[in-house]
Formats: C-alpha cells, sequence, structure tokens
C-alpha cells in the first residue's frame, strides 16, 4: 500500500509539474475593445461588400454556352460536394458543376462574390471554361494554388486560417448565401497568406442551419486551446483529416463534444474564469456553448505572439549574403528555395528579395515559425512558413507541399535539434527528400561539438574535412565549394552547394 502511494503521488506530481508549462496568459479584454475589432471586421467585410455591388453593376450577368467537350480528367474530390466536384487535368485545377447545381452556381456567379473574393486572394481566381461534359454542364478553371495540409501550421496560422472562414461566411451572407462547410482542410496557405480553397462549400442561405461555426472550432479553434493549455500532444494534430481512413470508421464521433475536448474547454474555462476579464469569459461563453465564432472573438481571445527574433552570429548573415552571391554567379537554375530553418526567416527574406522565386521557411519550434510569419505578413512578403523538423520522416503529402528546387541548410550539424544521435549523412538523407534538385550547406568543423552529433575524426580529435566531403559526394555532386574566413578560427566554414546525384 505504502508503494501505491508513493507512485501515485510521484506520477501526480509530474503531472502537475508538466500542466505549468503553459503558455495560457489572462486576458484583460474591455467591451471598448471589442467595439474596435468588431468595427475592424466589418468595415473589412463592408469595404468587400462594396467592391461586389459595383461589380454587379458593371457586367453582363449572361454566361456563354460551353462548345468544348471535356475528357481526359482525374477526379481529386473524394465524393464531391452539393455544387460538383473537382477535377484535374494537364496540372490544372477544374470543378465541374452537377446539372442540378446549375441554377444555383448561375445565382452565385451573378453576385459578383467569386470574382471579388479571387480578386483579393481570399479563393482562388475562378473563371468559367468552354468545357462541358454529359456529367458537368458548366466546367470552372480555378487558380492553381500551394496546397498545405493544418499539421504544418504554426498557431498564428491556424488563428488567421479560422479568421478567413468566418470573413468568408460574413461576406458571402451580405449577398444571399453562407458557407456550409467551416473545416480547416478547406484552407490552405498561398505566398503566406491564408486562401479559402473550396467555393463548394458556399451554399445559398435560406435560413438553414450549418455545420460551419461548429467547424471551425473542432478543427481549429481547439487546436488554439491545446496550444495555450500546453501539455498536449493534439495541438500538433491535424484534427480533421480526411486522409486519415480511420475517422470515417464507426463509432464515429467527429465533434466538439468528445472526450479531449469536453475536458480541454473545462480547463480552459476555469483558467479563465479566476485569471481574465467578465468580457473575456463572456465570448467564451458565446463562442463554445452558443456557437456564436466571430472574427472578433477570435482575435480577442488568441492575442498575437510577442517574442522577438534570436540574436544571431554575424557569420550566418556573412553565409546568407555569400551563398546568394554565389548561386547568382553560378550556371544553376531554380524557381523555388525551401530554407530548413534556425536563422529566424533572415534567409528567406533575403533570397525572395534576390531571387523573386517560391520560397519557404521551415522551423522546428512553433513560436519561431510564427514569428516568421507575422514579420512575413506585416512587411507584406510572400513567404510560405511552416512547422516541420526535416531530419525527421513524414509523408509523401507533406513532403510535396514543402519541397523546394534547392534546400538550404545553414551551420548545418548545429542548427537543428535532435532528439536521438546522428551523423552527417543522416542530415544528407533528409535534406534530399526536400530538395528536387540542389542542396546549399555551410558547415563549420572547428565548431564546439553538438551533444547528439557524431563527426567523423582524426586521431588528433579535430573533424574529418575530407571524410565529410566524401559522405556529401555520396549523395550530392558538389557544383560549389567555397571557405570563408580563417581555417584555425572557431568561424571557419565551407560553403557547399551540390547536385543531387543518382
Amino acid at each position: 500500500m505504502g508503494d501505491f502511494i508513493i507512485i501515485y503521488m510521484k506520477r501526480l506530481y509530474h503531472i502537475l509539474k508538466r500542466n505549468k508549462i503553459h503558455k495560457s496568459k489572462k486576458i484583460i479584454c474591455t467591451k471598448k475593445q471589442l467595439l474596435e475589432k468588431h468595427i475592424y471586421y466589418e468595415d473589412y467585410v463592408a469595404s468587400i461588400y462594396n467592391e461586389i455591388v459595383n461589380y454587379q453593376n458593371s457586367i453582363n450577368n449572361e454566361l456563354n454556352e460551353p462548345s468544348i467537350y471535356f475528357t481526359g480528367y482525374s477526379i481529386l474530390s473524394y465524393n464531391g460536394d452539393r455544387m460538383g466536384k473537382v477535377l484535374g487535368r494537364d496540372g490544372k485545377i477544374y470543378r465541374g458543376i452537377y446539372p442540378e447545381s446549375v441554377p444555383s452556381f448561375r445565382k452565385l456567379w451573378s453576385t459578383g462574390l467569386l470574382q471579388i473574393l479571387g480578386e483579393h486572394n481570399l479563393i482562388p481566381r475562378t473563371i468559367i471554361t468552354d468545357y462541358f461534359s454529359d456529367e458537368y454542364p458548366i466546367i470552372l478553371e480555378h487558380q492553381t494554388v500551394d496546397i498545405s495540409v493544418s499539421s504544418l501550421w504554426n498557431t498564428e496560422m491556424i488563428k488567421d486560417a479560422a479568421i478567413l472562414i468566418c470573413l468568408i461566411k460574413q461576406i458571402a451572407q451580405r449577398v444571399g448565401f453562407t458557407l456550409h462547410d467551416g473545416h480547416i482542410n478547406n484552407v490552405s496557405f498561398e505566398k503566406g497568406q491564408p486562401i479559402f480553397t473550396d467555393i463548394g462549400s458556399i451554399v445559398e442561405d435560406q435560413g438553414q442551419a450549418t455545420i460551419c461555426d461548429r467547424e471551425i472550432l473542432f478543427t481549429a479553434i481547439y487546436r488554439l486551446i491545446f496550444h495555450f493549455l500546453g501539455n498536449s500532444l493534439l495541438k500538433h494534430i491535424q484534427l480533421y483529416d480526411e486522409t486519415n481512413n480511420a475517422i470515417w470508421v464507426s463509432p464515429r464521433f467527429y465533434d466538439d463534444l468528445v472526450r479531449e475536448y469536453v475536458h480541454a474547454l473545462n480547463v480552459y474555462e476555469r483558467y479563465h474564469l479566476f485569471h481574465s476579464s467578465w468580457q473575456c469569459n463572456r465570448i467564451i461563453y458565446r463562442m463554445f456553448r452558443r456557437y456564436e465564432v466571430l472574427p472578433e472573438y477570435i482575435d480577442c481571445l488568441f492575442p498575437m505572439i510577442s517574442e522577438k527574433e534570436k540574436e544571431f552570429d554575424d557569420s550566418i548573415y556573412m553565409d546568407i549574403e555569400v551563398l546568394g552571391d554565389e548561386l547568382e554567379k553560378a550556371d544553376i537554375t531554380f524557381h523555388s528555395i525551401v530554407d530548413v530553418g534556425g536563422n529566424s526567416g533572415k534567409l528567406v527574406r533575403v533570397f525572395y528579395s534576390k531571387f523573386k522565386c517560391r520560397t519557404i521557411a521551415l522551423e522546428n519550434d512553433d513560436t519561431e515559425s510564427g514569428i516568421i510569419y507575422k514579420h512575413c505578413v506585416k512587411d507584406n512578403i510572400p513567404i510560405n512558413t511552416f512547422v516541420f523538423h526535416y531530419l525527421y520522416g513524414a509523408s509523401d503529402e507533406k513532403l510535396k507541399s514543402i519541397r523546394g528546387d534547392i534546400a538550404v541548410c545553414l551551420d548545418l550539424t548545429h542548427s537543428n535539434v535532435a532528439y536521438q544521435r546522428f551523423k552527417a549523412d543522416s542530415l544528407f538523407n533528409s535534406l534530399c527528400k526536400l530538395s528536387n534538385r540542389y542542396v546549399a550547406i555551410s558547415y563549420y568543423p572547428n565548431k564546439e561539438k553538438v551533444l547528439k552529433y557524431d563527426p567523423y575524426l582524426r586521431k588528433d580529435g579535430t573533424e574529418d574535412i575530407g571524410m565529410f566531403e566524401n559522405v556529401f559526394r555520396s549523395f550530392f555532386d558538389i557544383v560549389i565549394r567555397k571557405e570563408i574566413g580563417d581555417r584555425n578560427s572557431r568561424n571557419f566554414r565551407i560553403l557547399y552547394v551540390g547536385r543531387k546525384n543518382g
């Protein structure tokens, strides 16, 4: 009995200790602050609506009859939606409209909603094509956008995705439509901005109940709750993951009444009951009990991160500058760059300015990725950033959305956080998976050794650069090799650019 009590109390102590490590902070939200946020979002919705009205007055609503029969396509939807199915052909994205949905679609198109939302990059730009088929009398073509699963998004991105869904619903309601679905599988990030990708969720507003608000809560807001409560695996998981076939297996409970959510909400409500303002608790009640999901509520409950960027040695900034210059001079063609992190997004910002190509910043820390994201949004820099630990495995679906023509890792052996011991070949192998063609690294052989890293050593205990290069060559053909700094200094490094072999 004594052992049982000791074991129980130890476990309870460790649980309580772990649960204290959270990011929850008291929220003193006043009625005035909430009103200011309400006015901000209301003005935004009103400005989009005014553009829609002006568009309606300037266009001819007559639609030309399609004339080209559509064949050779693949179905990208699982089962489609009320409007139709998403189709693919020759690298382009189309949507076929069912015959029974044509009247509703014509009405939607005549409002100008899709056209104006597309102009603002809130949805992919959409046009009506000259194609048709027996099953689809009308076929649309959508702008092709980057698709990324929400398990790659940082907390700030999840918040902005939820706000976007709320705003699109409000704008649609101004013209007699609404959103049926609200899950964040219908959102992706294109050049650093959230974009709603499923116009099939836009339906006529006939006063019907929809699952939109509950799905915003279920798939996005609870992810934020798990993040702020801390000590949670669910904060890292795409909760409504349609590629996970197990979510469709009976018994199926996929809503906000599951045990995990009920318990988390109780803890979240209890924290704010004792720490936050009356207005904050009123918002929590209205969102989670009455399902009134509004952008200003989300904005108030989950304030923006305030952490500052890390400071780095000047050597890292020099690596960025030298690598950029070398890539400009080299006979290398690339259209996308992915950086695996460790420099607070400095590299991708410089490289986007220099090369104007698709640029992605990966960070293995949610806060760091969030800082990069907010800086890029503030400065209007079209860079995607994701939470991803490149050293470890991932599905092809995830890798496809973050892969680049050239993968970059500065200070290769010191810039990652590993949970097992590793050698350079593990790093090269992981970079290979992120690269379509090239990799670029900087290697610091004289730096203090990282605890988890097993270097290739000479008999005198110094790093064997030749051995390191031999292993590098087993993955890549060396295109650029440049030594930087005094060979005997701590900050001596070698810059390599390699082309994938094999």
